[in-house]
This record gives C-alpha cells, structure tokens and sequence, in this order.
C-alpha cells in the first residue's frame, strides 16, 4: 500500500501521497527485502508504519514503527501548541 498511494494515480488515498510529491525510496520500491533489512528489526505486531516528517517521503530515517494512536497524532492537519 506505502508504493502503491505513492505511484498510482488510481489509488484512494494518492492525492494525499504521490499526489504531493511524496515517494518511496528507490531502494524500498525495488525490493521488499531492503525495505525489511531497514525496518524489520524495529517491527512489532499491532505497530504501522508512520513517515516522521510527513513532507518528506518513505526512506530510512524517515520511518518508523508505531501505535495507530502516535501515527493519528502525526498528521499534517494535527495541530500542536507553540507555547
């Protein structure tokens, strides 16, 4: 799904991916196995997959595992407090 919001055109949520420039790393869309030599040693069951900075794309350094709740509060729309 990481690849395919990013690459088609077709896909639901694409405008919010690919849509804005977001990509995956060539790396990760040539080979599940490097995506895995990345991040599997961090997954644990229940966990998905959230970009840390949400304007830059799906790249090591820029992906992490995490409960739906810290991922829902990572979203360009959240709002955080300056103060």
């Amino acid at each position: 799904s990481m690849i395919d919001r990013c690459q088609l055109p077709t896909h639901h949520a694409w405008r919010n991916y690919g849509g804005r420039g977001i990509k995956v790393c060539d790396a990760w869309a040539q080979s599940f196995e490097a995506f895995w030599a990345d991040m599997g040693a961090t997954y644990q069951r229940g966990l998905t997959l959230d970009r840390i900075d949400n304007d830059r794309g799906y790249a090591p350094g820029n992906c992490r595992w995490t409960t739906y709740k810290v991922q829902a509060n990572n979203r360009r729309v959240t709002k955080r407090s300056t103060t």
